[in-house]
């Protein structure tokens, strides 16, 4: 059986395919990064029930949607959803496709277009002035709106929802606040783990990521990789955005050194705290140079090109990053794993759920029918397209072969090691009390601390100790993150 011929990057990024755009939907920490918020209004009254994909897969049908019976008449939605550029809002344009092949007719769906950095403050606004969005596509977001009450509770309505049951608990977790379900996942991110440019590690260290049991490890490999050619290092590391270096230390104490939240303001966890800044700065010195105004594009060129073997924190979808920086990179020249365990952790190591998904605001006047709009955007063959970008998977009826079926990549076959990589994290111990921490002002602190400790002007001890006081004066005895 002869490979398929790659598709064409323009053509393929320009084509509105859904599985193609989904990648860049996806892409929560860099594509999306234009200041101004763009608005554009879609109406499904009139369009095709059927969207042909250019790729080599399958065209984005309803065919595993029923209709539903009820007559509404037409009503406007509005949909956040976090990004800016002409791929997002081609993606866009085919989920209303396809909301319309479920009611078609009934919904007029207005996207708003929202950067993932903006996308906190834009709602906020929109909140205080009375004009909030219908529903929206977020992540740690839903649950900072769910603790402000400006969220519609979805309990009552997945009780009635027969592929409700399909749904991952863990990605259903992450969605949870005070007992209650705010939004219904799509898929489950992996952005704290680490990635390697496995090729490399293994040319210079003689071993694979796959390795390395400890930081000490870690490090080791990483020196053995850096300065072997001009322009090599051992890490590439993003401290541009302190929110995204705070995190970094946060996710680390949390899922590496077995802390939780709570644990974060204790002094007796002072040396955990102590061995993470240590950490991080021996990978600074083994970093390419200008850390601290990097971002997470800045790294993945640098990856892509060869330029360093390790990103401490990218996950699953690095593939998908990388792909497009560097077409020629085969697949398994790049890993990533769960965070190697650090000094106090007695060798265990989690992960944790990051999962996006859909809300709804409570102030939405058709609550009724947003929800069947949700339900029409979290089918199997839905989140299995989204999957096709190798991220794992939220419902647990997805296989790797549906994957692969929706693979964004030629020939798909060539993803199954990936695809099984994804889908076998599921099985790996995971941190049920720990997810992404939405606090930013918390973050940001760390993120300000740990460059002070890269650049020498604060030792690791000192650190620990302004990091631990500094969080318990912002925090108090309310942990934000729990």
């Amino acid at each position: 059986m002869s490979e398929p011929k790659k598709v064409d990057r323009r053509k393929f990024i320009y084509a509105g395919v859904g599985a193609a755009i989904i990648v860049l939907a996806g892409s929560t920490l860099y594509l999306a990064t234009k200041p101004a918020e763009t608005v554009t209004s879609v109406s499904t009254s009139t369009v095709p029930t059927t969207v042909t994909s250019t790729s080599t897969t399958t065209s984005f049908t309803s065919s595993t949607t029923t209709k539903t019976s009820t007559p509404w008449s037409p009503v406007k939605l509005t949909w956040v959803f976090p990004g800016t550029s002409e791929p997002e809002r081609a993606w866009a344009q085919n989920l209303t496709n396809h909301i319309n092949t479920v009611h078609p007719g009934n919904v007029t769906v207005e996207t708003q277009f929202i950067p993932w950095a903006n996308i906190r403050d834009k709602i906020t606004v929109m909140l205080l002035a009375g004009n909030p969005p219908d529903t929206a596509w977020m992540q740690f977001q839903i649950r900072e709106f769910a603790k402000l009450g400006s969220l519609l509770p979805l309990d009552d309505y997945v009780a009635e929802w027969d592929e409700f049951k399909q749904f991952e608990d863990f990605a259903l977790e992450t969605h949870r606040v005070m007992g209650k379900l705010y939004a219904i996942p799509t898929e489950l991110g992996t952005g704290h783990m680490p990635g390697a440019r496995d090729d490399l590690v293994k040319e210079y260290w003689g071993k694979g990521f796959d390795a390395v049991k400890s930081w000490d490890d870690w490090i080791e490999s990483a020196r053995a990789v850096n300065g072997k050619k001009p322009g090599l290092y051992g890490f590439a590391l993003y401290f541009g955005n302190l929110e995204w270096a705070g995190q970094h230390v946060i996710d680390t104490l949390c899922l590496a050194e077995d802390m939780d939240e709570p644990d974060l303001i204790k002094p007796e966890f002072k040396e955990r705290w102590i061995s993470t800044f240590k950490l991080f700065k021996s990978m600074y010195e083994l970093s390419v140079p200008g850390a601290e105004n990097m971002t997470l594009q800045d790294c993945f060129r640098a990856y892509a090109q060869g330029s360093a073997a390790y990103i401490p924190r990218t996950g699953a979808w690095l593939y998908g990053n990388i792909e497009p920086l560097n077409p020629t990179l085969p697949p398994d020249a790049l890993t990533f794993r769960v965070f190697p365990p650090g000094p106090h952790a007695n060798g265990k190591s989690y992960w944790r759920g990051e999962s996006r998904g859909d809300c709804i605001f409570k102030a939405c006047k058709y609550p009724d029918q947003a929800f069947e709009m949700i339900k029409a955007m979290h089918t199997k063959e839905f989140c299995a397209r989204f999957n096709g970008i190798m991220e794992v998977p939220c419902r647990k009826d997805i296989t790797v072969d549906d994957v692969l079926k929706y693979s964004i990549y030629s020939p798909p076959e060539k993803f199954r090691n990936w695809a099984q990589k994804t889908i076998d994290l599921l099985k790996l111990p995971r941190k049920k009390s720990y997810v992404m921490p939405s606090d930013a002002t918390s973050k940001r602190i760390i993120g300000t601390i740990l460059i002070e400790v890269c650049q020498n002007k604060r030792t690791p001890e000192e650190a620990a100790d302004k990091a631990i006081t500094d969080l318990k004066n912002l925090w108090g005895t309310d942990v934000p993150y729990s």
